[in-house]
């Protein structure tokens, strides 16, 4: 798992600054397309750090970083009991800093998470939301707009005191649209029909789903600060989006954004924290759009979505090979052992041959050492054999009264030796 978090950390610091370069490069670039790289970096930084730890060596990539292999123990985190625990006595308990950072990353996850949940809980008490029965002249302009935008159902219309901002909330059956109880009576009839246009907008696109995801794996990753930046700008590209749909749907682009100014001053502090997607978040980013909004040479609906969903998976596609790679040290140290090896098996098969040919000169050689050993064994035998009569004769000489004998027992051991020396 800690391998996996290292290869996400460096997978995703590069592709999401990538695509924060990319954004950055071209200011005016069309929203769906800075959504698309932000999605699409996103997606890639899953994608290639789950590949390179399940897989890492089925794909190469064209560089790669090597890590300390002291970093990642091979026993990893799965076990709370290190290699050398048994140093410390049965029972014992090593627990290392991957089982702490695990932990730690898991805690700060969950508790951002549960307040992420909690803040949905207490959005839900705060509204407290009038529904608008549906024969109402508001709620059939909802249902009117709906039916072109081709929903499946439609969306239920309510209003709140406690709102200073419309925002879409709900998914499936459970779809809604809530208002601030002002804009009923502030605006008039084409801001509010532009204002219920760009909510609907958010629900054909499904943004409360899809911005609700975004805000988990920012919450998951909490210690990639480049999400936070994707958040904002994918948040800020929806809304732009929303707000030309909306435009183009009451086909008066002015009165979009007279709404965008209006409703920013209703814009409440608390109203920036909600986790529901709306009309004006802040009013920071209203200058923008009501620019892009009054810009006659910009084109309301963007096309080339099968383009851009190409780049996308032929992106994803690559990835795992244009993607950095991550390796660490004792991979690399058993890499270089691999080649070693390799080079090793080439020439063993011929000093294999060498000595097993040595082996038999060997054996040959002892088997003619053998051999002459054994002739000459049987030589000394014979050759040892052949005086032996001489003796007995010379025995038995001596014991009928010969002529050595006498003199041989009369003689010492040294004079006989000089004897036979002279």
């Amino acid at each position: 798992m800690i391998t996996w978090l290292a290869a996400f950390v460096l997978q995703s610091t590069f592709w999401m600054g990538l695509a924060w370069l990319s954004t950055r490069l071209f200011p005016r670039m069309q929203p769906r397309n800075r959504e698309a790289i932000w999605y699409t970096a996103v997606a890639a930084s899953l994608v290639v750090s789950t590949v390179q730890t399940l897989v890492p060596d089925s794909l190469g990539s064209l560089w790669r970083l090597t890590l300390p292999g002291a970093l990642f123990a091979p026993s990893d985190v799965d076990s709370f009991v290190g290699a050398n625990g048994a140093a410390f006595g049965s029972g014992a308990a090593v627990i290392g800093w991957e089982t702490i950072l695990l932990y730690t990353w898991l805690a700060v996850a969950g508790l951002l998470v549960l307040r992420y949940v909690g803040q949905l809980v207490v959005l839900r008490r705060r509204l407290a939301r009038d529904k608008i029965v549906g024969d109402a002249p508001e709620a059939l302009i909802l249902r009117d707009i709906g039916i072109r935008a081709g929903l499946p159902r439609t969306l239920r219309l309510s209003e709140s005191d406690n709102l200073g901002s419309p925002i879409a909330i709900g998914l499936g059956a459970r779809s809604e649209v809530c208002v601030p109880t002002r804009a009923i009576h502030e605006l008039d009839a084409g801001e509010f029909r532009a204002m219920l246009a760009h909510e609907v907008a958010h629900h054909v696109r499904r943004d409360p789903l899809r911005l609700g995801v975004a805000n988990l794996i920012r919450l998951l990753f909490f210690f990639q600060p480049l999400f936070r930046i994707a958040s904002r700008d994918v948040h800020l590209a929806a809304e732009e989006q929303c707000d030309a749909w909306a435009a183009s749907q009451v086909n008066d682009r002015l009165a979009m954004a007279s709404c965008l100014t209006e409703v920013a001053r209703w814009v409440r502090p608390g109203d920036r924290e909600l986790p529901a997607v709306g009309l004006m978040r802040g009013p920071s980013q209203l200058v923008r759009r009501v620019n892009n909004l009054m810009d006659e040479r910009r084109v309301l609906l963007e096309r080339g979505g099968f383009r851009r969903l190409a780049g996308s998976v032929l992106v994803l596609a690559l990835a795992p090979w244009f993607a950095p790679g991550l390796v660490t040290g004792d991979a690399h140290a058993l890499e270089a052992s691999v080649l070693e090896g390799d080079s090793a098996q080439v020439t063993a098969p011929v000093a294999t041959r060498s000595r097993a040919s040595d082996d038999e000169d060997g054996s040959e050689d002892e088997g003619h050492e053998e051999e002459l050993g054994g002739e000459a064994n049987e030589g000394a035998g014979e050759h040892a054999e052949g005086p032996a009569p001489e003796r007995e004769h010379v025995g038995e000489r001596g014991a009928d009264g010969g002529e050595h004998d006498a003199g041989d027992g009369d003689h010492s051991p040294a004079e006989y030796n000089g004897v036979r020396r002279r």
